[in-house]
């Protein structure tokens, strides 16, 4: 029997694979996590953009709040605990990082920053974070 052509096996090479970038490869492997995995991978990128200083570190904030639930039973009737105090229980964080992770958790609403009365004779300017808001000198529990 003969064969026409075009039947049974072709000579031409089958088509190489398609070329995925990483972004691509990222995405197809996101897809298949669970929500919870998904929660994981998202505090690791949280991480990775303290890092590199787009985002405060999320443990870092963590310890911020821990340092103000110490604190604040002594600054009861005060207008909060003062972020030099906080800056003391970390000493090895750049203040720059502090900052960030003070304005952070106040963005997601889990302390407030309050603005010191000026003249006033124990502020200390360079303790604080300057905002367009003020000297943020205080820190509170979130209302």
């Amino acid at each position: 029997m003969k064969r026409a052509v075009g039947e049974g096996r072709s000579s031409s090479r089958p088509p190489p694979p398609r070329f995925r970038t990483p972004f691509q490869q990222a995405i197809d492997v996101l897809r298949e996590l669970f929500p919870c995995e998904l929660a994981e991978v998202m505090r690791f990128v949280d991480k990775i953009r303290a890092a590199r200083g787009a985002a405060a570190d999320p443990d870092l904030v963590s310890r911020v709040l821990g340092e103000l639930l110490r604190l604040l039973p002594s600054y009861r009737d005060t207008p909060g605990v003062p972020v030099s105090l906080v800056r003391v229980a970390c000493p090895e964080v750049p203040r720059t990082l502090l900052d960030r992770a003070l304005l952070t958790a106040e963005e997601r609403g889990l302390l407030r920053l309050v603005a010191a009365d000026f003249p006033a004779a124990f502020v200390e300017p360079s303790a604080g974070v300057p905002t367009a808001r003020g000297l943020l000198y205080f820190i509170a529990p979130a209302r």
